[in-house]
């Protein structure tokens, strides 16, 4: 305020000229944040609206895979050990579900999207299954089309491209027919690493459609 209230005491359109100058930017970034904040909220509803849901999630649907081939390597004293899987993990030939689920987030928080396995890989009793979840405050941009998240985890999302972390995990899928997917995962811990191949299969429309909604999002474009 200081330095525009002196500006005031010289010439009258020289003062006008410079106070707009320095008012400006100030209207400018309350006008951005306003627009952010109107954005939030419009879009909140047009998702319920839109996609004529009356909960809080907005989409979901999981894409079923099979196992191909696996392998589990443990260090112990210098020496390599190498396995076929687990004693009691999943094995080849079986079948896995990826679910995915999108829904409202809560106070700054507009969108959620987690993903997830039905199963423990290392143990089919046990509950340490694949879970990873993004949030739009995780968004950091677009690259070639590909939504990239840096949060908890890393995420990035093509329209025939996944690639999706949890803690210690990675699942990396790659489209190779209209709805057919090859799945790479693996995972490690201190002395061993496991990782094995899937081939997948879901309906294509329902995550290009997903793909395509946050892109549209992140664009700006829902709000145009």
């Amino acid at each position: 305020m200081s330095v525009v209230r002196s500006h005031l005491w010289a010439p009258f359109l020289k003062g006008f000229t410079e106070f707009k100058f320095y008012i400006w930017p100030l209207k400018k970034k309350l006008s951005e944040a306003n627009i952010n904040f109107m954005k939030k909220l419009f879009l909140s509803s047009l998702f319920l609206f839109v996609l004529n849901i009356n909960s809080e999630i907005l989409s979901s649907f999981s894409i079923n895979c099979k196992i191909l081939d696996q392998i589990a390597f443990q260090m112990n004293e210098g020496k390599s050990q190498r396995y076929n899987g687990y004693t009691d993990g999943i094995d080849i030939g079986e079948y896995f579900i990826l679910n995915f689920e999108w829904s409202l987030g809560t106070g700054n928080v507009v969108y959620a999207l987690s993903v997830n396995t039905d199963i423990d890989f290392g143990d089919k009793y046990g509950e340490d299954k694949f879970s990873a979840i993004f949030y739009d405050l995780d968004f950091d941009e677009i690259w070639k089309d590909s939504l990239v998240y840096e949060g908890v985890t890393d995420a990035m999302f093509d329209d025939d491209y996944m690639y999706i972390a949890a803690p210690g995990a990675i699942i990396s899928l790659r489209k190779y027919n209209n709805n057919d997917w090859h799945l790479f995962y693996s995972d490690r811990s201190i002395n061993q690493m496991y990782a094995f191949v899937s081939r997948c299969t879901g309906d294509p429309l329902e995550y290009l459609d997903l793909y395509t909604l946050l892109k549209q999002y992140h664009l700006g474009e829902l709000v145009d």
